[in-house]
């Protein structure tokens, strides 16, 4: 299903490109791609999918979109469709900021079975949710820090409990078992996440530098496979709705 909204995207962005390029072109010249776009049925997708409350919200204005360009797709002037087609296009954050990337239960069994090395390799990491925020996360809401904005150091992120409201990190591990210890286990793909993954070495490094209580915490570290999300200068510890399989 989020493959049909990228493909429209791809569509949307490759004629505004021959717009943009090909002095001129005629409206019949588009034609066959516009209609690749007009083909996909977006109020049965809206109905049919397991979308949050958002997402079809989404999936519906897109809908509205296309089918007034379908409309008039003959009739209006080159500008006009590119205009349409650039309002598309600026759905595409949106898309992947609050439709969660959806895979078969078959191959989400497989992932949530990998090792840790092969969770790493295939990238993917794990984290185990309470019930509250696992309905979260079935609603299409992203998962942050607890307080983004916070100066919690890596040591006692991970030593000191009394930090967890504090935190600026959210903490992730390549072991699926050790995530189902803290809760119901959700799969993140870490090319959709935002802010700064520290590994475990990364992690084991600074701890050694810096830590007073190394061993204490390298120790705990390495039982929970742990990862670290941080942030970055200039965006968030954010895991969005895009980048959870569950």
């Amino acid at each position: 299903m989020l493959e049909q909204l990228e493909q429209i995207i791809s569509y949307a962005r490759a004629i505004c490109e021959l717009i943009k390029t090909q002095k001129g072109i005629q409206i019949k010249e588009i034609i066959p791609l516009l209609e690749k776009i007009i083909a996909v049925d977006l109020e049965q997708l809206a109905k049919t999918s397991n979308f949050s409350e958002k997402g079809k919200k989404i999936v519906l204005t897109l809908h509205a979109i296309i089918s007034d360009l379908s409309k008039k797709i003959w009739k209006a002037k080159i500008s006009e469709i590119e205009d349409s087609l650039n309002r598309i296009i600026f759905l595409e954050e949106r898309i992947a900021q609050e439709i969660p990337f959806v895979i078969p239960s078959s191959i989400l069994k497989k992932v949530l079975n990998y090792t840790p090395a092969k969770a790493r390799e295939k990238g993917f990491l794990f984290r185990g949710l309470s019930e509250t925020d696992y309905q979260k996360v079935v609603q299409g809401e992203s998962i942050f820090s607890a307080l983004p904005n916070g100066e919690v150091s890596i040591e006692d992120h991970i030593l000191d409990p009394t930090n967890n409201p504090k935190t600026q990190f959210i903490s992730l591990t390549a072991d699926a078992s050790t995530a189902k210890k803290f809760g119901k286990v959700i799969a993140i793909n870490v090319k959709r996440i935002r802010g700064r993954i520290i590994p475990p070495e990364e992690i084991e490094s600074i701890l050694r530098r810096t830590s007073s209580r190394w061993n204490q915490a390298k120790k705990l570290q390495k039982k929970n496979t742990e990862f670290l999300l941080g942030p970055t200068k200039r965006e968030l510890a954010e895991i969005p709705a895009s980048a959870i399989l569950h």
